[in-house]
């Protein structure tokens, strides 16, 4: 166990760690920015009694979680998510006035205490929204121009394959393997990495700017549109992570996936695991250069 502060950047906004800092690991130290001022603060506390708040109101549960307000206090109680009548092992503490001040006390016996469990129990999702960030699920590669994609779906529908062939057969460089923290940055969409990828196990602390978001599903042979208006948004809030229970970041979700979907181009690819795919989302970005030009 480590006691030394931690700071972290995520897309820019500054995630200091304080109290009772598990170990990182290298992965997560690609992301540290020891001199950086943060954003957001949370101390961690490991504790054998959580809080319990006295006369809140259930404000809304979700897998694994359950909220609980009183007036401007909330709680965050976590939870094992595949047992309902789990013991809780995390309680999150703060105030809707200050809500980038935060206490996390952690009951270690329930389960262990590292920087994983640490960064699914502070709501980092509804923290970074707040900031202007979402994560979305998806595969970020990064082509030989710095031009970045990002191919996004339901987990199971190919990301990783339509990733691997672009890798394979255009040299881009696959930076995370499953979630991409999208944002605005002037007239365009940046994208960086988080110290999160899944199974995938690919993890790289590189930004760049976004020239695509492409959903996918699979098919028989290769079919691609371009998403637009109404489309493009609904399409992109699918795959953005937001804990619905949160009107704000619901809000802000919607928010930020209508100013992508009118800056970078939003496709559907109906796809083969083949380089006829890459080919098929080539031949679509160039028409609407063109198009553009």
């Amino acid at each position: 166990m480590k006691n030394d502060p931690l700071r972290l950047s995520f897309g820019g906004v500054i995630v200091g760690l304080s109290g009772a800092v598990p170990d990182p690991g290298e992965q997560v130290l690609l992301f540290a920015q020891p001199e950086a001022v943060p954003d957001v603060t949370v101390r961690i506390t490991e504790t054998d009694v959580l809080p319990k708040p006295e006369d809140a109101a259930l404000l809304y549960t979700a897998k694994g979680l359950k909220m609980f307000g009183r007036q401007t206090k909330r709680w965050a109680f976590y939870g094992n998510p595949n047992c309902v009548n789990g013991a809780d092992h995390a309680a999150l503490c703060y105030d809707t006035d200050a809500p980038d001040d935060l206490e996390l006390c952690f009951d270690s016996r329930k389960m262990a205490l590292n920087i994983q469990s640490v960064l699914s129990s502070i709501m980092l999702e509804t923290l970074l929204l707040r900031h202007g960030r979402g994560v979305l699920h998806a595969s970020y590669i990064r082509l030989p121009n710095g031009q970045s994609i990002l191919f996004s779906a339901p987990s199971g529908t190919g990301k990783s394959t339509q990733a691997e062939l672009w890798r394979q057969h255009r040299n881009a460089q696959i930076i995370n393997g499953d979630k991409a923290i999208v944002y605005l940055s002037g007239a365009g969409v940046s994208v960086s990495s988080l110290p999160l990828c899944g199974s995938s196990g690919i993890c790289r602390n590189v930004s760049g700017m976004v020239r695509a978001v492409v959903t996918l599903s699979q098919s028989r042979e290769n079919h691609i549109c371009r998403l637009g208006g109404k489309d493009a948004v609904k399409a992109l809030l699918s795959q953005l992570y937001v804990q619905r229970g949160e009107a704000e970041a619901v809000a802000g979700a919607l928010a930020l996936a209508s100013e992508v979907a009118g800056r970078v181009p939003v496709y559907h690819l109906s796809c083969l695991p083949e380089v006829s795919a890459v080919e098929c989302l080539e031949n679509a970005m160039k028409e609407a250069r063109s198009d553009a030009g």
